[in-house]
């Protein structure tokens, strides 16, 4: 009984960090610009900088200035962190009705 009450507890501590660690990223998600949230959609899509550009009418370099402000905005360093910590919110503001700049 007392080993239950321990994996309860601990269960529970898991999900409350899990639930601070999505109100943080969702935080961070509501600082970005529309052109940067335009960007990570693209980001989290698998396009290159390149073809970020050409989506968005913008030069590769516009592309990776706007990757380094979105990484310094949402507190990752490296692109699989970004990807991991906001595809779903990226996945939602889509299901949302917000049009993805690649459609």
């Amino acid at each position: 009984m007392l080993e239950a009450v321990h994996n309860a507890v601990r269960d529970h501590v898991r999900s409350r960090q899990r639930d601070a660690a999505g109100r943080e990223a969702r935080d961070r998600y509501a600082l970005l610009s529309p052109r940067e949230r335009d960007v990570l959609s693209l980001v989290v899509g698998g396009l290159t900088n390149k073809e970020i550009g050409r989506a968005l009418a913008l030069s590769p370099r516009t592309v990776e200035t706007h990757r380094a402000h979105l990484c310094a905005k949402l507190q990752v360093q490296t692109l699989a962190q970004m990807i991991r910590a906001y595809a779903q919110l990226v996945d939602e503001e889509a299901a949302a009705g917000r049009a993805s700049p690649s459609a």
